[in-house]
């Protein structure tokens, strides 16, 4: 059985998947709920999805910043606004 736990310094949060009948269980602290299979494998459908566009924002955001700091260098080639400082 995979069991995943995540723990705070208040908190600790564990999920595994019943093998008898594929539900996903959360506990929280004492609590614990169970999730229908269906459920639960829309519930993780949607956290990959959520993640993929969190990765794809932070790439695009990591990749703004870098083009941003080549333009302030003036290392940025194919950048029409660059500019330089030179001793005329």
């Amino acid at each position: 059985m995979l069991k995943y736990t995540f723990e705070t310094n208040t908190q600790e949060l564990k999920t595994w998947v019943d093998p008898n009948n594929g539900n996903l269980n959360i506990q929280i602290g004492d609590e614990v709920v169970n999730i229908p299979h269906e459920t639960g494998m829309e519930l993780i459908a949607v956290i990959r999805q959520k993640q993929v566009m969190f990765r794809e924002v932070d790439r695009k955001r990591l990749s703004s910043w870098s083009k941003f700091m080549e333009m302030l260098s003036g290392d940025d080639k194919n950048n029409i606004w660059s500019s330089s400082l030179s001793d005329n």
